[in-house]
């Protein structure tokens, strides 16, 4: 009955909410909402500086006892309650949340696709592709980038250091 109810409070959502968002509807603080992502109670992938959680995942930690714990406490100790995700695991999930949040996107995109997909600029995309860090091909004037190859450098180590930079900068 509770998951129907907050089914239906979602129901207008994307499969892939923001922190507003999803701020918004559960009454939650950002960086309340932001503690429980980092502390990775909350499930998500990260796009640039965006952290995008799939709908269902809201849902069920919605529907979770911990989430009225939390709600009620704010000082409680939620740390025991994070479970430790190998990191193959999490880099499939990861994988599949991106194809998800991708999925408009034809299987090979040009570089305003790309800029748009992951939120950075023309340059930084070159940059990217001169580096060899996201694989592509050139045809006459244009570059083509298989949508594969930014899902594998979004999982990549080098993207994780990026966003630490960008975070620490800002």
């Amino acid at each position: 009955m509770i998951r129907e109810l907050w089914e239906e409070l979602f129901k207008d959502y994307p499969e892939i909410v923001t922190t507003q968002q999803i701020s918004e509807t559960l009454g939650i603080g950002i960086s309340s909402l932001c503690l429980m992502i980092h502390k990775r109670n909350i499930p998500h992938f990260v796009v640039h500086t965006a952290f995008l959680v799939p709908k269902d995942e809201i849902i069920n930690h919605a529907c979770s006892d911990f989430f009225y714990q939390y709600q009620y406490k704010p000082d409680y100790d939620y740390e025991k309650h994070c479970k430790v995700v190998p990191k193959k695991e999490r880099r499939q999930k990861m994988t599949k949340d991106y194809k998800a949040a991708f999925r408009k996107y034809p299987d090979v995109v040009t570089i305003g696709q790309l800029c748009k997909m992951i939120r950075i600029s023309d340059g930084t995309a070159r940059k990217l592709m001169q580096q060899n860090l996201i694989p592509h091909f050139y045809i006459r004037t244009t570059y083509y980038i298989p949508k594969q190859n930014i899902i594998d450098y979004l999982n990549s180590d080098h993207y994780k250091q990026y966003r630490l930079k960008l975070k620490n900068s800002i």
